[in-house]
């Protein structure tokens, strides 16, 4: 830090204390509640933290302080310390992911790079007014507008007021410091609307107070690093409207609920900035098909003895278990620098084809197959019973596996890798089922969700349906790579 930023953070730090201290005493005194002391706090802080560029000469102050708060609120908001803020029903990270924001901004943006410094300020501007303000205008006028997308529950005005927000801020800061530089009026004005889209998005499926950081990320990247590199800008431009639409049609036929739309829609979103267009194949080959198996005989597998954790739209969860492997396959070669490459492809490939193979046999394999034995044992079971396997599943699933396997052939992965992978991570799917997942009594039959204050009577109760998914389609994608 340089000299005068040593002799600022002292008054920095009398802010920070009189701002807290005022929260505290306005709650002691029955002024505000635990909820109005902590927007309160969100805004005086949040507007301080995007300011800082304006009163330090460097990062160094802001990642300190957020470093310092990130830890500090954690514990606070577990013991109830700073009660203005934290005597709140429903317990949340959110005061703690609040700072986490802050640091990755000021990281991200600030120190990695100075010229992203408007991409920091943008995203803090956001965070400290949309955020609360959302928050506000959707419990007093969100009505039967409210939905729930990732967990917490939201209405359509907030989020409506919330990507307002957003765009007054984005669309400010631009204005004011000429950032993006070298980039169209058209397509900052395009980026704009963009980037307020997905930080709302972003505050939508974050749960537990998450969403603080989803929205700072969102902004920062898009608005900060996406318009560095033309091609990057084009397939951001090109890609909101097509993950817009995807979410739209999922929505519209029930295929997700509005957490499983939108993170489809992100998903769909990353894989072609990150990837380009021709690595959608793999997933839509998967979720087109695997939706339209869905449907086939609903009635008959609504019956089964054993009765699914989850039915109706998949939610954001299930698309995540599904595509989230996927996702970080893509991520790891974008940090390698090796996306488009053998193993990344491969490996990419390999997870949905797995997820494939998986819900292939179970959708068929529990509708047309005869005599479900328990993959383990052989044992006969009841139709629909986690880990057993028929004859006509296993080669449904070899049918799900080379769906994927063909489409994939064409970007240029190894048909036969691709298929075997999937094949095997839809058997470790059934021994996961078999051994890890848990089952509950139920009236005549087993349940898959779990029962609160009561053993399961097989598996282990934190082992649900989801986490076999995420296994197979890891088993996909690490023998993909290595097949390839």
């Amino acid at each position: 830090m340089t000299p005068g930023d040593w002799s600022i953070l002292p008054w920095v730090l009398l802010y920070l204390a009189v701002v807290l201290g005022a929260s505290e005493v306005m709650h002691s005194v029955g002024a505000w509640s635990s909820t109005t002391a902590r927007r309160g706090v969100h805004l005086a802080v949040g507007s301080a933290a995007a300011a800082a560029p304006v009163v330090f000469d460097t990062a160094w102050p802001l990642l300190v302080l957020a470093a310092i708060f990130v830890p500090f609120n954690l514990v606070a908001g577990r013991r109830r310390w700073l009660r203005g803020m934290h005597d709140v029903a429903r317990r949340t990270d959110g005061t703690a992911t609040f700072a986490l924001a802050v640091l990755f901004a000021a990281w991200a943006a600030w120190m990695l790079d100075p010229a992203r410094v408007p991409a920091m300020q943008a995203a803090l501007v956001v965070l400290a007014l949309g955020d609360p303000l959302a928050a506000w205008v959707g419990e007093r006028r969100g009505g039967r507008t409210r939905y729930r997308a990732g967990g917490d529950e939201r209405s359509l005005v907030g989020s409506a007021v919330f990507f307002a927000v957003a765009l007054v801020g984005i669309g400010g800061t631009s204005v004011v410091t000429g950032f993006p530089v070298g980039v169209s009026a058209p397509a900052t004005i395009a980026l704009v609307v963009a980037a307020a889209f997905w930080a709302t998005v972003a505050e939508a499926v974050g749960r537990s107070g998450w969403d603080n950081l989803w929205i700072v990320v969102a902004i920062v990247f898009l608005v900060g690093f996406v318009p560095e590199d033309p091609r990057a800008l084009a397939r951001l431009l090109a890609a909101t409207p097509v993950s817009l639409a995807l979410a739209a049609t999922t929505l519209r036929l029930r295929l997700l609920d509005a957490g499983g739309a939108w993170g489809a829609a992100l998903l769909c979103l990353t894989i072609i900035l990150f990837g380009g267009w021709g690595l959608l194949l793999p997933g839509a080959a998967f979720f087109v098909l695997s939706s339209l198996l869905s449907r086939v005989g609903r009635g008959v597998k609504d019956g089964l003895a054993v009765r699914p954790e989850k039915s109706g739209p998949r939610d954001l969860v299930q698309v995540a278990a599904n595509g989230g492997v996927a996702w970080l396959v893509l991520a790891a070669g974008v940090l390698a620098g090796d996306v488009g490459q053998g193993w990344v492809v491969a490996s990419f490939c390999g997870a949905f084809a797995a997820a494939a193979a998986d819900t292939w046999s179970t959708e068929i394999g529990s509708l047309w197959g005869r005599s479900p034995r328990l993959v383990t044992t052989g044992r006969r079971v009841e139709a629909g019973t986690s880990g057993a396997v028929t004859l006509t599943g296993l080669v449904a699933s070899v049918a799900g596996s080379a769906s994927v396997a063909g489409v994939s052939w064409l970007l240029g992965a190894p048909f036969i890798a691709i298929l075997a992978a999937g094949v095997a991570g839809g058997l470790v799917d059934s021994l996961a089922g078999a051994l890890l997942q848990g089952a509950w009594p139920g009236e005549g039959s087993l349940a898959e969700a779990r029962q609160a204050g009561t053993a399961p009577v097989k598996g282990l109760a934190w082992v649900d349906n989801d986490t076999v998914n995420l296994l197979c389609t890891a088993a996909g994608a690490i023998l993909a790579a290595a097949l390839a």
